[in-house]
C-alpha cells in the first residue's frame, strides 16, 4: 500500500505545469514499481523510502535531479 504525503503534493502543486506534469509522472510510477514506498520530505525535497534505501528528487529551472540517500 502505498503512503503519499500531502507535503509532497503541495511541493509539486507549486511547480510550473511542464515540471509539474513530469514529477507527477515520475510519483505515478514509483508507486507503480515501489507500492509499499513511503512518500517524505527531507531536505525540502520529495523522498520516497523502501526498506533501507530512500531516493529524493527536485525540480530546478532547467532539470529534474535524484539524490540517492
Amino acid at each position: 500500500m502505498s503512503v503519499k504525503n500531502k507535503e509532497v503534493y503541495r511541493y509539486i502543486y507549486k511547480l510550473e505545469p511542464t515540471r509539474r506534469k513530469a514529477l507527477n509522472r515520475l510519483r505515478e510510477l514509483i508507486f507503480e514499481v515501489a507500492p509499499e514506498a513511503k512518500e517524505t520530505i527531507k531536505y525540502k525535497m520529495p523522498s520516497y523510502e523502501l526498506e533501507e534505501s530512500s531516493i529524493c528528487h527536485m525540480a530546478s529551472k532547467k532539470n529534474i535531479t535524484w539524490h540517492p540517500i
